[in-house]
């Protein structure tokens, strides 16, 4: 069976709005950009949906679907590792992009199987879901480690008000300026903060995405950076 007129026209359509949306991307000034690249991606969600759709009444070989439970269960796995010990983003990504870019353009194409369209429709959800939660957790945590910092960086400061210099290890913070030295996060790989004396300045510094992902406060010039 040929893909119907409605079909064509959407097609065609949605290679448009991607080539228009990609220009405006790379070369319109904001807000014009945003709006071009959201377009840019529905676009894009828009061609693989058709695809499938044509695939489906032409009555291609299907990839088999899994089980909307076994689909949870890995996509759960992978944002959990990835925000509470990767903490690098990268499977969070991956999900988010197979939400959007294979399962969601599959639910769309089932249509008008209901009960097809519901369980891929439920699958997109829960993938593209577990990979925004994993992005989230791994913002939560990033600006948990920045709070942290200030209140270490506030008990140095007020150790040099008391003693003329700043401590030459964080130990020597407690307990009179911090109740325990914290951990920048909560959670994740490479979580504690390092604290250093290299020629005469003192330097804090944790890590923001493992392994290079890393800001350092300089306390003499009173000055954040990035490392790598």
């Amino acid at each position: 069976m040929e893909p119907s007129a409605t079909l064509r026209r959407t097609r065609t359509i949605a290679w448009i709005v991607f080539v228009a949306g990609l220009v405006a991307s790379f070369l319109a000034p904001t807000p014009a950009d945003i709006v071009g690249g959201i377009a840019w991606v529905g676009a894009i969600i828009t061609l693989l949906a058709v695809r499938s759709r044509i695939r489906v009444i032409t009555g291609s070989p299907q990839i088999r679907d899994r089980s909307a439970p076994l689909v949870t269960v890995i996509a759960a796995a992978l944002a959990m590792s990835d925000a509470f010990f990767f903490s690098q983003g990268v499977f969070a990504m991956v999900l988010c992009i197979a939400g959007l870019l294979y399962y969601l353009p599959r639910a769309i194409g089932a249509r008008p199987d209901a009960a097809l369209f519901r369980l891929r429709a439920i699958k997109a959800s829960v993938v593209t879901g577990a990979g925004a939660a994993a992005i989230a957790l791994i913002v939560v945590f990033n600006n948990i480690a920045e709070d942290r910092a200030r209140e270490v960086i506030a008990a140095a400061e007020t150790f040099k008000v008391k003693f003329g210099r700043y401590p030459e290890k964080l130990d020597e913070l407690v307990p009179l300026f911090l109740a325990e030295v914290p951990m920048a996060k909560p959670a994740g790989m490479m979580r504690d903060f390092d604290y250093t004396n290299l020629n005469g300045e003192h330097t804090l510094m944790y890590t923001v995405v493992p392994p290079f992902g890393r800001k350092l406060y300089n306390f003499e010039r009173s000055r954040w950076s990035a490392l790598d």
